[in-house]
């Protein structure tokens, strides 16, 4: 893995983590209620979608490693292409389901990751 790749991984993982970061202790209706929460999850969905997009695009092996890929790019162009047509129910199941194993796969195909320039 070069570390192009490492760095899209690792932004992808990052997005993760903060989207898990700032969900913790939310339910939907809080979710719901709170627009800029919203609004950045729906900016760290699409930095992991893009992010993922491009490491995949460049070693194609990481979609046996990571299988949500496709999950995710697909999430990020609905975000960024379909705005007027999300939902927001989608978005928490993603949230509280996806996102923990996204994160756990993204993790594990980092394990032989390059070190990251600093």
């Amino acid at each position: 893995m070069n570390e192009r790749i490492a760095t899209r991984l690792h932004d992808a993982l990052t997005a993760c983590r903060r989207i898990e970061s700032i969900t913790s202790g939310l339910d939907l209706t809080a979710y719901l209620q709170n627009d800029v929460v919203r609004l950045a999850i729906e900016r760290l969905l699409e930095i992991t979608g893009e992010a993922l997009n491009v490491a995949s695009r460049d070693e194609p092996e990481l979609l046996a490693a990571i299988p949500d890929i496709a999950l995710a790019v697909g999430l990020r162009n609905k975000i960024a292409h379909d705005y007027d047509d999300i939902s927001d129910e989608v978005i928490w199941d993603t949230i509280t389901t996806d996102i923990p194993t996204m994160r756990r796969q993204i993790e594990a195909a980092m394990a032989d990751a390059p070190p990251l320039s600093p």
